[in-house]
């Protein structure tokens, strides 16, 4: 088995060994080329209630919501954002530059403790802080204008 996501049971029972090397972003169940929904190997992930998410692991924010859009519609509004074309690209740590958040911070704010007391990082640490503190306003707005 691989390295284990920094979620769920892995995250609760520090199971997770995951690095800031282990690039979840560029993999296929990660974020890469979900914006690239006319080729295959274009994924997100659907949970039942209709959310969208650009990754297995989920996004802190969904993208969108099939309750109330259509799925092509959020992926065209979200292409030429830098944020998901950061995660397009698999290269996540990039995905803060237009904002302010170089690679070094991103490195930086991929920083954890883990609920056992140990030092961790891992990009979608930063990931899920870059939504935290930055993405939610961002979000809104792109699903403001497909309305």
């Amino acid at each position: 088995m691989g390295k284990l996501w920094p979620r769920g049971r892995a995250w609760e029972n520090g199971l997770s060994t995951a690095t800031l090397a282990d690039n979840f972003c560029n993999r296929w169940s990660g974020g890469l080329r979900f914006l690239e929904h006319r080729f295959d190997g274009s994924e997100v992930s659907i949970e039942p209630d209709g959310n969208v998410y650009p990754c297995c692991i989920k996004t802190k924010l969904p993208i969108g919501n099939l309750v109330h859009e259509h799925l092509i519609d959020i992926l065209e509004s979200l292409r030429g954002d830098p944020v998901y074309e950061a995660i397009n690209a698999g290269h996540p740590e990039r995905m803060g530059e237009a904002d302010g958040w170089d690679e070094a911070r991103f490195a930086e704010e991929s920083r954890a403790t883990t609920k056992q007391g140990r030092p961790y990082q891992n990009l979608c640490i930063g990931c899920d802080r870059f939504h935290e503190k930055v993405l939610a306003p961002r979000i809104a707005a792109a699903r403001e204008r497909r309305r």
